[in-house]
């Protein structure tokens, strides 16, 4: 074969080499993201899953949803609401049924 074709020939591997490389960087750096996903997804090293955590958040906002509706005096909605009502009778007797100003910035 002459040097032209042996030229041809390893600069055309050269070519499918490096595509082949670029190939196999894009698909490791794919099956890495893959594998942080599932990790992240089923849990691991002591972790919880993904839907162990969701559990525990819906678990955690139902509470504060329990706080914040009204039930016959002990939620935090019916507290906030009883000082209110205090603090209105309070402004009454005094006399300064008005809305005070806010402090100025400084």
């Amino acid at each position: 074969m002459s040097l032209e074709v042996w030229t041809a020939v390893i600069g055309l591997g050269a070519i499918l080499g490096g595509a082949a490389l670029a190939g196999l960087r894009w698909a490791w750096s794919w099956s890495r993201k893959v594998g942080r996903f599932l990790d992240s997804w089923f849990g691991h090293d002591g972790a919880k899953s993904m839907p162990e955590r969701m559990t525990a958040l819906e678990t955690r906002v139902g509470k504060v949803e329990e706080q914040w509706t009204p039930n016959g005096g002990g939620s935090a909605l019916d507290s906030l609401k009883r000082v209110e009502s205090m603090v209105k009778g309070i402004a009454v007797q005094t006399g300064s049924d008005s809305t005070p100003e806010p402090p100025k910035s400084l």
